[in-house]
């Protein structure tokens, strides 16, 4: 909460993976979907902290999404898939949020998403990691605003 008691902000914190491997879907699994899922329902069951001193209005429900990227060595996608799999990622996990808001009940104007990416996919040591590689690191901020 703000000092003065004007505002708070919750934040729920989760980490999920995304495959986009060669052979892989690359669609939200169920996985990713009831992250999400639960996610928005822990931030929309919570109550303000001070009824009577904060506004609707000035609560601020945040989820961050922590999605990994990654691909078996022996799966690896062209490098033009490699290239456009953020946006693409983005644009699903937009979809997959609206339509778990939507079951919720959560009115759309209400739900803003933002994505930033740590862009991994030239690192030259992942033979020394192990198994995976992972070109990204996706952050999903989903920030919930105007609920009761």
């Amino acid at each position: 909460m703000e000092k003065d008691g004007k505002f708070e902000v919750w934040l729920e914190a989760k980490i999920v993976g995304y495959n986009i491997g060669k052979t892989a879907k690359w669609e939200c699994n169920a996985d990713l979907t009831n992250t999400l899922k639960n996610a928005l329902e822990q931030l929309q069951t919570l109550k303000k902290s001070n009824a009577t001193k904060i506004s609707d209005n000035n609560v601020f429900r945040v989820a961050l999404l922590n999605n990994v990227v990654y691909y078996t060595k022996n799966q690896k996608s062209d490098d033009a898939d490699i290239e456009a799999a953020p946006k693409y990622i983005h644009k699903q996990v937009v979809e997959a949020t609206k339509s778990c808001a939507k079951n919720l009940r959560i009115k759309e104007e209400n739900v803003h998403i933002l994505t930033s990416v740590l862009d991994l996919h030239t690192f030259e040591s992942w033979e020394e990691l192990g198994y995976y590689e992972c070109p990204y690191v996706l952050l999903h901020t989903i920030v919930l605003e105007g609920l009761k």
